[in-house]
């Protein structure tokens, strides 16, 4: 796994800082405080976030509250990003895999890395990941790195008396001691099932005795209940049998008293007879009222014939008098109506007319509004340059811009390999002339290039300025030239759109001046129509008072005359029938009748009262006979029910009793055999409590025999003995690439203690505080990747922060040559370095300035070769 570029955003003093790493060399070179070492710890933070100082706050650049970090890595074909946000408050990370979304969570992408690089934190920083001015730490740390690669502690933990195997231990007493128990309760539920199945046997017995004699009861019960009811039934019909023959009895008696009152108060039929003739001789008065109600009906109708025709002959007077005044308005009327035709005929073109006299003048209008736009467009047009002036400028304008950008490109190259000049000035020959240097020579060359640095800035802040103005001016031109060109366009609309307008007039003028003769004759019959409207609309209003409505008027008055004269010969005929009849008389003979017909009415209904109360004697009397029959048929005594109620009584409480004596021996009965199956379900779980007691038994014997061999020495000798022979391989194997003059090296494991020893090729050791500078450089830089070889074969990269802090300068250039060579053993070296001498070793050199805010200026020799 290699790194490809990592991106600062508001991480410490990065604003926003994209660091492409390449394989081979690369170095990371600027002053102190330039930011460099941000770079390595946004490294890690990406990979562990690991805060390198103080909390995730203080990684933030300072006035602002969010910030990330983005790490590429790339194995082959396949890349890997992960993503960091600067917060501790629900950071959304995320690790991706050929940008498809892995983990999603801060803890889900710490444990992905770990996945992929196959180590911890702790491993890698103790490896492959050096602090500044740590690449010898390595030695004292050896213990501990070893110890935490074969996870010791672990087994320390693991059979330590809190330890889990203890606690496992302890578990299994527990469970021996639950299963022991189990075994007791089996027993005791043996004896308690072979009680129980005792008990139930006798209670069966019990129970079929009890459900026997109950059944023989129920029985019994059963028929003297249907002999009850029996009893019941024909005691219900006796009592009704016998309340119906009082009843009717009862009735009888009242009927034969009232029977005998109505015939007392009933006279003879003589005297009935005598009333009914006397009522059809009063009868003759009806014929009377009507005729004299015929009468007063004549006279009425004579009135209002009389009314009517002195009406009718009113309306026929006022009829005459309108006829003569509607032939007086006919002719002009007829005149009114065949001007409307005339005019009805023309308004067709006379509405055409005014419609075309509407639009003229609202293009009138539309042409004044028009004309004013155009010449306030013409105006402003002419207070403006042309088009063609503006677009000639803006092309001189660009040329220009072209010119100071080659020449702003041209100081940054001159700019460039000034500061290199200068970087080369420490050396012993000149970088111009290549002779020797002393130090006025230096000096000279430094305050040249440094007063040529000066020049260059003076021309470039110049060279700015004016490509800012001329940019400036670019866009102010294009703007007016836009509006030159907008400003046109509306002046074409507006021209054409005043053509338009001035062709519609010209239409509309042709088309009324046609129909201009049209108009004036519909006006002029217009004036004449509303002169004859009056005259016109009262003969309307005459349009009834026709001659032949005159003359159906003059026949309906012949006919009411003649009707007047048929009703005043009735009323003769009448007076002379009634012979002087009045209503008085009428009203007493009517007085009479009523007495004398209410008096044979009452008579009537008293012989029909007597008539029908015989009936209902009758009636009686025979139902009375066919209910004492019943009674006597019923054969039914009180006595005998009384004994057989008895009989049930005592019959029902029996069987209450045996019920209860039942239901108590079945619940027994099934609260017994319920605790059977309780206890045979208990039962069969308690079958494995003896293998279990002897299984636990077992386990816990091993697992006393496993905390004593692993709480010896013996094991951890072993791990510690294989990893110190995997580590020389491996250390061996990477050290030769150093060429360090020695035969091979080993780790020594002195009672815990951890050393390296180098063996000269006469095989006499030396300790690795004895070796030179370098070479404690090149072996702590070798150890570190054995011991990352055998943590994990998934890294191929190694970053070094500031590596020659505290080194003198021969130690100094030892490292570079440590660097170059490291290559053939890790494909990719990060090198964090504010000395330009490691520049010398690396394959990509990435320069990082602070100006205010930690920024990649430049990449050299070569840029990236990996996005």
């Amino acid at each position: 796994m290699k790194i490809a570029s990592v991106k600062l955003v508001n991480f410490l003093s990065h604003e926003d800082t994209l660091v492409r790493f390449s394989e081979g060399v690369n170095v990371i070179v600027g002053q102190n405080g330039a930011g460099k070492s941000s770079v390595v710890d946004a490294i890690l933070f990406a990979l562990f976030r690991t805060p390198s100082r103080g909390g995730i706050g203080e990684l933030l650049r300072r006035g602002t509250r969010r910030g990330l970090v983005e790490l590429s890595m790339f194995e082959g074909d396949v890349t890997y990003k992960v993503r960091r946000e600067l917060t501790s408050n629900n950071p959304q990370d995320l690790l991706m895999r050929n940008n498809e979304p892995i983990h999603r969570s801060a803890r889900g992408v710490t444990a992905g890395i770990r996945d992929l690089l196959k180590v911890d934190e702790n491993v890698l920083t103790s490896t492959v990941f050096v602090r500044q001015g740590r690449i010898e730490d390595v030695f004292d740390s050896l213990g501990e790195v070893m110890t935490f690669l074969l996870r010791l502690d672990r087994i320390e933990k693991l059979v330590s008396t809190n330890g889990p195997i203890r606690a496992l231990q302890q578990k299994v007493e527990a469970d021996l001691k639950i299963a022991e128990e189990r075994m007791k309760r089996r027993e005791e539920l043996t004896r308690r099932r072979k009680d129980l199945e005792v008990q139930l046997s006798k209670g069966e017995e019990e129970l079929m005795v009890s459900e026997s004699e109950l059944r023989e009861v129920r029985r019994t019960l059963d028929d003297y209940r249907k002999k009850r009811d029996t009893l019941l039934g024909l005691q219900s019909k006796y009592v009704t049998l016998s309340s119906d023959v009082e009843r009717l009895l009862k009735k009888i008696s009242e009927l034969e008293v009232e029977l005998s009152e109505v015939k007392t108060s009933l006279p003879s039929d003589e005297k009935i007879e005598a009333l009914r003739r006397k009522v059809e001789e009063l009868s003759k008065v009806n014929e009377l009222k009507l005729k004299l109600q015929n009468f007063k009906n004549l006279e009425d109708a004579g009135s209002t014939l009389s009314s009517q025709l002195r009406t009718l002959k009113t309306q026929l007077s006022n009829l005459e008098v309108r006829a003569a005044r509607r032939v007086q308005l006919e002719a002009k009327a007829r005149q009114y109506e065949e001007l409307r035709e005339a005019l009805n005929k023309l308004n067709g073109e006379y509405m055409e007319y005014t419609r075309l006299e509407a639009a003229l003048k609202q293009l009138e209008e539309k042409e004044k509004t028009t004309s004013a736009v155009a010449e306030r467009l013409s105006t402003e047009l002419e207070s403006m340059p042309g088009e063609r002036e503006i677009s000639s400028e803006i092309s001189n304008l660009r040329e220009r811009e072209s010119e100071l950008s080659s020449e702003l490109k041209y100081l940054y190259t001159k700019r460039n390999e000034l500061k290199e000049r200068l970087s080369k000035i420490r050396g012993e020959v000149c970088p111009v002339c290549g002779r020797p240097l002393d130090e006025e020579h230096k000096r000279r060359l430094k305050s040249e290039a440094e007063d040529e640095l000066l020049s260059l800035d003076a021309r470039e802040v110049e060279l700015n300025d004016e490509l800012s103005w001329t940019r400036a001016r670019v866009k102010e031109l294009e703007k007016q030239r836009e509006k030159v060109s907008v400003l046109l366009n509306q002046l074409q609309s507006s021209k054409a759109e005043l053509e338009l307008v001035l062709k519609r007039k010209r239409e509309i003028s042709d088309q009324m001046e046609k129909l201009e003769p049209l108009a004036k004759k519909f006006e002029e019959l217009s004036s004449k129509e509303k002169e004859l409207r009056a005259i016109h609309d009262e003969f309307l209003r005459l349009s009834d008072s026709t001659e032949e409505e005159v003359q159906r008027v003059k026949r309906q008055v012949e006919a009411l005359e003649m009707k007047l004269r048929d009703n005043l010969a009735k009323q003769e005929g009448l007076k002379s029938e009634l012979q002087g009849i009045d209503e008085r008389y009428v009203e007493m003979m009517e007085r009479e009748l009523r007495n004398a017909q209410t008096q044979l009415d009452r008579l009537q209904e008293l012989k029909q009262r007597a008539y029908l109360l015989s009936q209902s004697v009758e009636d009686y009397r025979r139902q009375l006979e066919v209910k004492e029959e019943e009674l006597r048929s019923l054969n039914y005594t009180p006595l005998e029910l009384e004994k057989v109620k008895e009989e049930v009584a005592r019959l029902e409480e029996r069987e209450r009793k045996l019920t209860e004596v039942t239901f108590s021996l079945r619940g027994q009965n099934e609260e017994r055999r319920r605790e059977l199956g309780q206890i045979s379900e208990e039962l069969r779980n308690l079958e494995v409590a003896a293998e279990d007691v002897k299984r636990l038994r077992v386990a816990y014997e091993r697992l006393n025999r496993l905390r004593t061999v692993l709480g010896q020495s013996k094991l951890k000798g072993y791990l510690i003995t294989r990893a110190k022979d995997i580590l020389d391989y491996h250390l061996n194997s990477v050290v030769k690439e150093f060429n360090l003059g020695f035969s091979n090296f080993e780790v020594v494991n002195d009672d815990g203690k951890f050393s390296v020893r180098a063996y000269r090729p006469d095989r006499q050791w030396v300790d690795v505080r004895a070796l030179s500078g370098g070479e404690r450089v090149a072996l702590a830089i070798s150890l570190r990747l054995a011991l990352a070889r055998m943590a994990s074969q998934e890294i191929g990269f190694m970053v070094m922060d500031e590596p020659t802090i505290h080194l003198d300068e021969s130690r100094r250039s030892e490292l570079v040559d440590i660097v170059r060579n490291a290559v053939s053993i890790v494909p990719q070296l990060i090198v964090v370095t504010h000395d330009r001498e490691l520049e010398t070793a690396g394959d990509n050199i990435i320069e990082v300035v602070n100006d205010g805010r930690s920024k990649v200026l430049e990449r050299r020799p070569q840029e990236a070769r990996f996005e």
